[in-house]
Parts: structure tokens; sequence; C-alpha cells
């Protein structure tokens, strides 16, 4: 499994990310290090405006939780 973790992980792209965060999401596969890895991702595309398909079919609750990292994140740095 961590082989194949690893893979996803090298692989986390604005095409892909929703599909991973869902896949490895603790409601579903609980792939913890990918989950982080594609949050984290999410986060860096968010802060640069970059735009990641199908963001929309996420969870609500996990969307607000990502916009505020990035409302901490922003705010840390004035």
């Amino acid at each position: 499994m961590d082989l194949v973790e690893g893979y996803l992980i090298k692989e986390i792209s604005p095409s892909n990310v929703v599909q991973l965060i869902k896949f490895s999401s603790p409601d579903d596969l609980n792939v913890k290090k990918l989950y982080q890895k594609c949050i984290d991702f999410f986060i860096k595309c968010s802060k640069e405006s970059t735009a990641i398909l199908g963001s929309e079919s996420l969870d609500e609750k996990l969307l607000v939780s990502i916009l505020l990292k990035t409302l901490c994140t922003a705010v840390d740095t004035f």
C-alpha cells in the first residue's frame, strides 16, 4: 500500500486532486498521508488561484475547512 500511496502522491494534479481526496478520505479508505498531501495541494492551488477540476463536488464542510486554512495562513504572513 505504501508504494501505491507514494505513487499517487507524486501524481496529484489539479485535474485529479478531488478524486484522490474522495478516495483517501477518512470516510472512505482512510489513506491518511495521501489525504493530507491532497489537502495541502488543494490549499496551494487555492492560494495560487489555480482551477481545480470538480471542486464543487466536495463536501461543504471540507471546503470551508480548506478555505479557513488558506485564510489563516494568509493572516500569519502579515
